[in-house]
C-alpha cells in the first residue's frame, strides 16, 4: 500500500515536471538524434504560411538535439526540419502525428530549399476536414513525391499547450498495421466502457440506490472523453467546431472527478465510518468547481492567460483530490472497512497507469501500443475492477435482502400463527361465556316467559314482562361486546383506532371498571396483521385488568408513527412481584407476539400498587 501511495504521489507531482517536446520515430522506431541531422529554428509571434517558410529558409537553423527544445506554452512558432531517405526497402509514405492537440500546424516537403509539396494548414483548432486524412490523428500523405532523399519541414503552434509532439513516419503497410491495432483497442475499450456503463445503469435502475447512479453517471463522463480523446465526436458530431474541442475534452475528463467523489463517499459508507470526510470532500469538490467553471469561462472567452491560471488550479485540485480519496481508502483498508480494498486496488492500479503516462512523457519509457493508450487502458481496468466491486457488492446486498425475505416471511407466518391460536383460545373463552353467561340468561329468560301468564293479575304479569325487557337488553349488550371481540372485518373496516376505542366504550358500559383510551401520532393506519396483533394485545391486557387485577380503572395510550408503534397500559389493581409474574396471568401470548415483532415488552408492578406495561414495535422489523 504504501508503494501504491508514493507511485500515486509522483502522479501528482510529476504533471508540474514534464516538459513538451518532439519526438521522431520512423516505422515505430526513434530516430537516432545525434545522427539524423534534426534541425529547428523559433519564430516570436504566430506566423504559419507559405510566405513565413521562405523567410525561415533563409535563416540559420540549430541542431536539434537530446530533446534540447521544449514546446511548453511558447507565444512562438517553432519550426522543425527533418531529412528523410526513402528507398524500396524503407519507403516513407506518411507522416502521422499520434497527438493531434496542436492548435495549428502545417508540413511541406522540401527539396534543396524548394518545397515540391505544401500541405494546407490545419490543426486541433481549425475544421476537422482541414486535416488532409479523415484520420483521429493528423495525417500527411508523402508518397506521391517519389523522391529518396528530401526534408520534411513542419511548424508547430502549441501556445497554451505542453503536451510533445510525435512525429511517425510510416510506410503504407506498417501504418495499415498500426491502425488495425489502434482501431481493435479503441473498439475494445470503447465496447467494454458501454456494456459496463448500461450494466451500472441497469443495477442504478433496479436497486434504486444513489451509489449505483452516480458510478453511472462517473462512466457515462468517461465514456463521453473516450469518444473525445479518440477524435471520434470532433470528426462526427461537431467537425465544423474545433474551438471547444480541447476545452471540453479536458472539462468532461476533469468534471468525472465530482460523480466519482459522491460515489466514493457511498460507497465506503463514510456518514457512517467517518462522517467528517465528507465535508471535507465535498469542500474540496467546490474549490474544483469554482475553479472548473471560470476556467470555462475564460477557455470560451479567449482569455488564454487567464485560462491557464485556472486550468492549472483545478489541473492540481483535480488529482489532490484523488490523492486525498487514495489516502483515505488505505486507512480504511487497514481499518478493515468493507469494500476499501477494491477502491484502493483500482485507483491504486490507475494511478500506477498515470505514473508511466508520465515517465512516457519524459522519454524515460518509448512508444508502443500500450504507452500510446496508456491513460484509457488504466481508466478501464479501474472500471473494470470497481465495476466488480460493484458487482458483488450488490449481490451480497441481494443475498441479504433475500435472507431477510425469507426470515421475514417466516416471522410473518409465525406471528399469523401466533394470533390465529391466541384467537382460537380466545373464541373458546368466549364460547365458554357465551354457554355459562349469556345461553344459561336466555334460558331462564325462556322459562319466566312460558310462566309469564300464572301470575293472578296483568300488573304481575306487566312487571315480569319489564324485568325480563332489561334483562333481554342487557344480553343483547353482552352479546355486541363479544361480537366486537371476536369480529375481524369490524376491525378491517373501522382501523385500530376505532375498533380499541369501541372495545374499551363496550368495556366501560359494563360498569366493571372504567378505562380512559387515548391515541396520538401521524399514522392513522397499519397493515392489517400489525392492526389484528395490537387489537389481540389489548384484548389481552383488559382481560387481565378485569380478571386478574381486579382494577377499578386503567389507562391505554397507543402511538402510531412511521417508524414505532407504542402501547401503553397501565392499571390500579393488585398488582404483583414483578420477578414471581406467571404466564398464567396471560403474558405468555403477549410476550410471544411481541417477540415475533421484534419488539420490546418492559413490565413493571408493585403489589397493591398497579401494573404498567410498555410495547414498542418498528413495523419495518416484520412486515
Amino acid at each position: 500500500m504504501r508503494l501504491t501511495s508514493y507511485i500515486f504521489f509522483l502522479s501528482f507531482l510529476l504533471p508540474l515536471l514534464t516538459k513538451g517536446q518532439i519526438v521522431v520515430f520512423k516505422n515505430n522506431k526513434e530516430f537516432d538524434y545525434n545522427a539524423s541531422n534534426i534541425k529547428y529554428n523559433v519564430q516570436n509571434g504566430i506566423n504559419i504560411s507559405d510566405s513565413a517558410l521562405k523567410n525561415v529558409l533563409n535563416q540559420k537553423w540549430n541542431s536539434y538535439l537530446k530533446h534540447n527544445v521544449k514546446l511548453e506554452n511558447k507565444e512562438q512558432t517553432i519550426w522543425f526540419k527533418i531529412p528523410v531517405k526513402s528507398d524500396f526497402k524503407n519507403p516513407i509514405d506518411l507522416l502521422e502525428i499520434k497527438d493531434p492537440l496542436i492548435n495549428f500546424i502545417q508540413v511541406w516537403v522540401v527539396k534543396n530549399e524548394v518545397v515540391v509539396k505544401s500541405f494546407k494548414k490545419t490543426g486541433d483548432h481549425m475544421p476537422f476536414f482541414s486535416r488532409p486524412i479523415a484520420y483521429a490523428n493528423l495525417v500527411f500523405p508523402l508518397k506521391e513525391n517519389q523522391l529518396n532523399e528530401y526534408d520534411v519541414i513542419v511548424a508547430v503552434d502549441k501556445r497554451h499547450t505542453s503536451k510533445s509532439i510525435p512525429l511517425c513516419f510510416y510506410s503504407e503497410s506498417e501504418f495499415a498495421s498500426h491502425v488495425q491495432l489502434i482501431n481493435l483497442l479503441k473498439g475494445f475499450l470503447l465496447g467494454l466502457v458501454s456494456i459496463l456503463f448500461f450494466y451500472n445503469f441497469y443495477l442504478a435502475v433496479i436497486a434504486k440506490k444513489s451509489v449505483y447512479t452516480w458510478y453511472s453517471i462517473y462512466l457515462f463522463f468517461i465514456l463521453i472523453y473516450f469518444f473525445m480523446d479518440m477524435g471520434l465526436l470532433f470528426q462526427f458530431i461537431y467537425p465544423n467546431y474545433p474551438k471547444y474541442n480541447d476545452i471540453l475534452r479536458i472539462g468532461i475528463f476533469s468534471f468525472s472527478i465530482i460523480p466519482f467523489t459522491f460515489f466514493f463517499n457511498r460507497f465506503l459508507h463514510l456518514s457512517k465510518h467517518k462522517p467528517a470526510l465528507i465535508l471535507l470532500n465535498n469542500f474540496l469538490l467546490i474549490l474544483f468547481m469554482l475553479s472548473f467553471v471560470i476556467g470555462m469561462y475564460n477557455s470560451i472567452s479567449g482569455d488564454f492567460k487567464s485560462q491557464q491560471f485556472w486550468i492549472g488550479f483545478y489541473g492540481f485540485i483535480s488529482p489532490f483530490i484523488i490523492v486525498v480519496l487514495l489516502v483515505e481508502s488505505i486507512i480504511f483498508s487497514i481499518k478493515k472497512i468493507q469494500f476499501a480494498n477494491f477502491t484502493t486496488a483500482s485507483m491504486g492500479f490507475f494511478a500506477l497507469m498515470v505514473a508511466i503516462f508520465i515517465m512516457h512523457e519524459r522519454r524515460i519509457f518509448g512508444d508502443n501500443i500500450f504507452t500510446d493508450n496508456v491513460i484509457n487502458i488504466g481508466l478501464s481496468a479501474e472500471i473494470v475492477l470497481m465495476t466488480f466491486a460493484i458487482a458483488y457488492r450488490f449481490n451480497m446486498y441481494r443475498k441479504e435482502a433475500e435472507f431477510l425475505a425469507n426470515e421475514k416471511s417466516e416471522m410473518q407466518q409465525h406471528l399469523f400463527t401466533s394470533i390465529i391460536k391466541y384467537n382460537e383460545q380466545e373464541m373458546q373463552r368466549l364460547s365458554n361465556i357465551l354457554h355459562d353467561s349469556v345461553g344459561a340468561r336466555i334460558s331462564a329468560i325462556r322459562l319466566n316467559l312460558e310462566h309469564i301468564y300464572d301470575a293472578n293479575d296483568i300488573s304481575s304479569q306487566n312487571e315480569k314482562l319489564k324485568t325480563l325487557t332489561l334483562e333481554v337488553s342487557k344480553v343483547a349488550d353482552e352479546i355486541r361486546s363479544f361480537s366486537h371481540q371476536l369480529s375481524p372485518l369490524l376491525l378491517q373496516k373501522n382501523g385500530i383506532i376505532k375498533s380499541i376505542y369501541d372495545l374499551v366504550k363496550s368495556v366501560n358500559n359494563a360498569n366493571k371498571i372504567q378505562i380512559q383510551f387515548e391515541s396520538l401520532g401521524s399514522m392513522n393506519t397499519l397493515s392489517f396483521q400489525y392492526e389484528l396483533m395490537i387489537y389481540n394485545i389489548v384484548q389481552e391486557l383488559i382481560q387481565n385488568m378485569i380478571k386478574h387485577a381486579n382494577a377499578s380503572e386503567g389507562i391505554i395510550q397507543i402511538i402510531l408513527e412511521k417508524d414505532i408503534i407504542s402501547l401503553f397500559v397501565e392499571d390500579n389493581g393488585v398488582g404483583f412481584v414483578e420477578n414471581e409474574v406467571k404466564d398464567g396471568l396471560g403474558f405468555l401470548q403477549i410476550k410471544k407476539m411481541v417477540n415475533l415483532a421484534k419488539g420490546n415488552l418492559a413490565i413493571h408492578s408493585t403489589p397493591k400498587k398497579g401494573c404498567t406495561i410498555s410495547i414498542e414495535i418498528n413495523p419495518h422489523n416484520s412486515f
